[in-house]
């Protein structure tokens, strides 16, 4: 895979987790503003796969950003 293949790759896997994030983001957002209290079980383990799947999607994020970043600064050591 060339170079230019692999930094496309990793920008695409970037944008798709960022994307992922921002949609459990907002679907956290939007379950907080129609919460009422108190809350039954059911709907606060519904808020916590909710919350929970936000993190996981934060963290895939994370790690796809990382990869990303550290593609680019070997690349920029390279040329300098």
């Amino acid at each position: 895979m060339s170079d230019l293949q692999e930094f496309d790759l990793l920008r695409q896997t970037c944008s798709a987790a960022l994307k992922q994030f921002i949609t459990e983001a907002h679907a956290t957002e939007l379950r907080m503003q129609v919460l009422s209290l108190p809350v039954s079980l059911d709907v606060a383990r519904q808020v916590s796969y909710q919350r929970r799947a936000e993190i996981q999607a934060h963290e895939a994020y994370m790690v796809a950003s990382s990869h990303l970043a550290a593609f680019v600064e070997h690349h920029l050591y390279i040329i300098n």
